[in-house]
C-alpha cells in the first residue's frame, strides 16, 4: 500500500504534542498535589497548637510544642524560643531542642540587644537570617553552632513591643529558607507571642495576689497584733505600778513578761518594715534590693 509521508507527519506531530500536553498537565497536578500536602500539614500544626492555646494550656509545653512544629516544617533539625525579660532588658531561653545531640544552647542563656542573631533580631524587629551560621562571625559563642548552617531568627511582637525571638536551624549543607518558610514561621511567632503574653499575664496576676496578701499581712500585724501586745504591755505596767513592792515574786515575774512583750513588737516592727520595703522595691521606680 502506498504511503504519504506528508499525511501522516501532522497527525503524529499532533498526537506526539497531545501526549507531551498530557504529560506536563499531569506533573502539574502531581506538582499542585504536593504542595497541597506540605500546606495541610503546615495547617494542621498550627491548627494543634491553636487548640492547645485555647484549652488555657499557657505551660512550657506548647512553647516546646511551637518550636518543634516550625522545626518540623522548616526541614530544621534545631530550635529555640527566648523571651525578653523586661527587668535586665536582655533575651532568656525558654526552650532549647535539637533532634540529635545536644540543643544549640543552654536553658536560662542570656543574650543581649544586638548580640547574635536573636539578638539582633530583638533589636531590629526584624527576621534575621544567616545562609552558614556556623561562618558566620556574630555568632554567640555559647551557642552549639558547629552543625548550624541556614538559621533564621523570627522576632515575637506584643502588644508593647518584641517580647521574645523563635528560631529554628538547618544541619543540611546547601539548606536555604525560602520566603513560605519564613512566613510560616511568622505564624508560629505570632502564636508564640500570644502564649508568652498569656504567661506574662498569669505571672502578674500571680505577684498581683501576692503583693495584695503581703500589704495584708504587714497590716495586720502593724493594725492588730502589735496593738493588742502594746495594750497588754500597758496592763502588765499598771498591776506592776499597783503591787509595788508588795509582792516581788509577782513583780519580778510581770517583769519578765514585759521583756518577752517588748521583745515581740520588736520583731514584729521589724517584719512590717520588710514587707512594705519588698512592697516598695516591687513597684515600679521603686527601689532596687540591697547587694548585701
Amino acid at each position: 500500500m502506498y504511503h504519504n509521508p506528508d499525511r501522516a507527519g501532522p497527525e503524529a506531530s499532533t498526537a506526539a504534542a497531545l501526549t507531551d500536553e498530557t504529560a506536563a498537565g499531569q506533573r502539574e497536578i502531581a506538582a499542585l498535589k504536593v504542595e497541597l500536602a506540605e500546606r495541610n500539614r503546615r495547617w494542621s500544626a498550627l491548627y494543634q497548637t491553636a487548640i492547645l492555646f485555647a484549652q488555657h494550656a499557657y505551660s512550657g509545653d506548647i512553647l516546646h510544642q511551637i518550636v518543634r512544629h516550625s522545626m518540623s516544617l522548616l526541614q530544621a533539625q534545631q530550635g529555640i524560643l527566648m523571651e525578653f525579660d523586661p527587668v535586665a532588658g536582655d533575651l532568656v531561653a525558654r526552650v532549647s531542642v535539637a533532634q540529635d545531640g545536644p540543643p544549640p544552647l543552654q536553658v536560662g542563656l542570656r543574650v543581649k540587644p544586638g548580640e547574635g542573631l536573636t539578638g539582633l533580631a530583638l533589636q531590629s524587629g526584624q527576621a534575621q537570617v544567616v545562609d552558614e551560621y556556623h561562618r558566620w562571625p556574630g555568632r554567640v559563642a555559647a551557642v552549639h553552632s558547629e552543625r548550624m548552617r541556614a538559621t533564621v531568627a523570627m522576632p515575637l511582637a506584643g502588644r508593647r513591643g518584641i517580647i521574645g525571638v523563635l528560631g529554628v536551624s538547618s544541619e543540611t549543607e546547601g539548606r536555604r529558607f525560602s520566603d513560605d518558610d519564613l512566613q510560616t514561621l511568622t505564624l508560629f511567632a505570632q502564636q508564640a507571642a500570644a502564649v508568652l503574653e498569656a504567661v506574662a499575664g498569669r505571672r502578674l496576676e500571680r505577684e498581683l495576689l501576692v503583693r495584695n496578701e503581703r500589704r495584708r499581712l504587714a497590716q495586720e500585724l502593724h493594725d492588730g497584733i502589735q496593738q493588742r501586745l502594746a495594750a497588754l504591755l500597758l496592763k502588765v505596767d499598771a498591776c506592776q505600778a499597783a503591787w509595788g513592792n508588795t509582792h516581788p515574786a509577782w513583780y519580778a515575774g510581770l517583769e519578765g513578761i514585759a521583756l518577752d512583750i517588748q521583745t515581740l513588737i520588736r520583731e514584729i516592727r521589724a517584719t512590717v518594715h520588710a514587707l512594705y520595703e519588698s512592697e516598695r522595691r516591687a513597684q515600679p521606680g521603686g527601689r532596687p534590693p540591697r547587694a548585701d
